[in-house]
């Protein structure tokens, strides 16, 4: 497993997390402080 690998599964995991805690204010990569 590749750091790559990992940092994609951490992503996925944290856009489902955000996705499910908060569907008010999903976060797909736009990390820009807005």
């Amino acid at each position: 497993m590749t750091s790559k690998d990992v940092q994609e599964a951490i992503d996925f995991a944290l856009l489902q997390y955000g996705f499910h805690e908060r569907e008010d204010k999903p976060r797909i990569h736009s990390d820009n402080g807005s």
